[in-house]
């Protein structure tokens, strides 16, 4: 067990979502499950990471939209727009578009089967229907042919789901239930559009009514990045450490020297020697002349720089064509996972017990065939770790 005399850095969710993405973040107490750690060099971070999950941080404090414009969503392929009320949990506010960066989550390139492996608790894949995985009624006929090629082979007889469709877009006289699929897209090319979610009940259908399904990456189903994560069977129970995220860090660590909340920010003054910012400004933006809470750092190469509190500072962020995302701007942080990874920026701090909360903040990535086409500011913000005054943080 971890010695209570000794430094404790506490791995844990700080109670608050940085959900009102387009005002600032607001901050509550610690969670009462933290993950605690004595405040020694970690070496490994895979035992940090195998105790977080998407499904066990806390829910967001405060509601929050995402809006682009048609136009973006068109070169999307897919649309990121949502609105979530106060009490969300994180896993209904990110979708699998948020974080598809294979080096960083990328859950995409597993299937239903390989995530209910990774899971930490049991997912019966045979117990659940089609209503249960959201990305079923988004599939059209055609994106399951080619997700699930073998289906073409099979009669509609055997896929119950497409005979139902097929009943119901054509009737039952327009063809055999004995032809096979492939045989039925040929004579009738429209049928091939037909989307599942013409399907009144869903739930009347199991996953294995869909022979394959559970076996396709879900990357290679149709609007796969408009999902979200609660949507798919297992994914917000799968620990963090499957992902790799925790292969990203430089293995370097600042101490937290001196916790500076308003009263001691040096009001009227233009702080300098930070080592926040963003990448579009650099990581050393000075904060003033307003009060800038922050956290003094020691350590090698961090002896007496500051970490400013993520919203003091509205900085710009993103490219491409979701450059403009969040109004073009994020908050104050440092990225110890580098440019592809999420930000970690402090959510807020406490200078009567010493305390700091940070957070990580995602971002929007737009793909198509390769080609990076633009990335959103880093303002999705998720809770990360609570720490103290000695505590050693991960740095770039």
């Amino acid at each position: 067990m971890y010695s209570t005399a000794r430094r404790r850095f506490l791995f844990a969710s700080a109670a608050c979502l940085g959900a009102q993405v387009l005002q600032g973040v607001g901050v509550a107490a610690p969670p009462a499950l933290p993950v605690l750690y004595d405040g020694s060099q970690i070496t490994d971070w895979y035992e940090v990471f195998a105790r977080i999950t998407f499904g066990n941080l806390p829910p967001a404090i405060d509601a929050g939209t995402v809006e682009v414009d048609p136009a973006t969503v068109a070169q999307l392929g897919y649309n990121p727009n949502r609105s979530w009320a106060a009490g969300t949990p994180v896993a209904r506010i990110l979708m699998l578009g948020d974080i598809q960066l294979p080096e960083v989550f990328g859950p995409q390139r597993f299937s239903l089967e390989q995530i209910a492996g990774l899971a930490l608790r049991q997912i019966d894949l045979n117990a659940l229907n089609l209503a249960e995985f959201g990305l079923a009624p988004l599939q059209s006929v055609g994106s399951l042919l080619t997700a699930i090629p073998s289906l073409a082979s099979r009669t509609l007889n055997q896929v119950l789901p497409l005979r139902d469709l097929f009943a119901l877009t054509r009737g039952i006289a327009a063809g055999s239930p004995f032809a096979t699929i492939g045989q039925i897209v040929q004579l009738y090319p429209q049928f091939a559009q037909e989307l599942l979610g013409r399907l009144p009940y869903l739930s009347r259908y199991g996953l294995a009514s869909i022979p394959g399904l559970v076996s396709a990456p879900l990357m290679s189903l149709r609007n796969w990045a408009q999902g979200y994560i609660a949507q798919i069977p297992g994914l917000a129970d799968v620990p963090w450490a499957k992902f790799g995220i925790s292969q990203l860090l430089s293995g370097r660590f600042a101490a937290i020297d001196l916790v500076l909340g308003a009263k001691e920010a040096f009001v009227r003054s233009t702080l300098t020697n930070t080592v926040t910012g963003s990448s579009l400004e650099g990581f050393n933006v000075p904060c003033g002349p307003a009060s800038c809470s922050h956290v003094e750092l020691v350590g090698a190469g961090f002896r007496g720089l500051r970490h400013i509190i993520n919203p003091a500072q509205s900085l710009q962020g993103g490219f491409g064509i979701l450059r403009w995302i969040n109004g073009g701007r994020e908050g104050a942080g440092w990225e110890p996972f580098g440019p592809n990874g999420p930000k970690v920026g402090i959510l807020g701090l406490s200078e009567r017990t010493d305390s700091v909360q940070f957070g990580l903040f995602f971002f929007l990535d737009a793909w198509w065939f390769g080609s990076h086409l633009g990335r959103s500011p880093k303002f999705l913000g998720v809770p990360f770790f609570s720490a103290r005054v000695r505590s050693l943080i991960p740095a770039p």
